[in-house]
């Protein structure tokens, strides 16, 4: 079971490869809260679902293709789980 779920996970860079979208650009879409990671190791490493990391990158690459700007690509999508706790912090 382990196994198949390590098959699902893959870092930054091994989606930036099997995407053939740039780190910096992926690294990018994280800060934004676009692309959201699923687990994060003790030693730092990040880890996105590979299927629905792909295809949120489609869908993101689709949208700046028709022209929607990063603010248009927030809206768009729903806010990551990430962007709530830190508002209800402030």
């Amino acid at each position: 079971m382990k196994e198949k779920i390590k098959e699902n996970l893959i870092t930054i860079d091994e989606l930036s490869e099997t995407s053939g979208v740039k780190l910096k650009q992926l690294s990018s879409y994280v800060r934004q809260g676009l692309l959201n990671y699923k687990r994060q190791a003790k030693d730092g490493t990040r880890y996105y679902d590979k299927g629905k990391a792909l295809l949120r990158i489609r869908e993101i690459k689709r949208l700046e293709k028709e022209g929607f700007t990063s603010k248009q690509l927030k809206d768009y999508f729903p806010r990551s789980i990430f962007e709530i706790i830190e508002e209800l912090e402030e």
